[in-house]
């Protein structure tokens, strides 16, 4: 195998091992961002404004 096709060999491979790291990073992030979505849904829930937002949603909705 010549050096070039060597060198192109290595920069497939490189680059195909990050892009599957930031899909990992993608992934890693979206559970982050759900969390933090869980976490404000229940602080929003827990204050008296909060339960009445939810409870007018939930009447609105049905």
């Amino acid at each position: 195998m010549s050096d070039n096709a060597k060198k192109i060999n290595w920069e497939d491979i490189l680059c195909s091992d990050r892009k599957r790291q930031m899909e990992l990073k993608l992934v890693i992030l979206e559970e982050k961002l759900a969390e933090i979505a869980e976490i404000a849904r229940q602080t929003l829930d827990a204050t008296p404004a909060g339960r009445a937002a939810t409870t007018s949603d939930v009447a609105d909705k049905k």
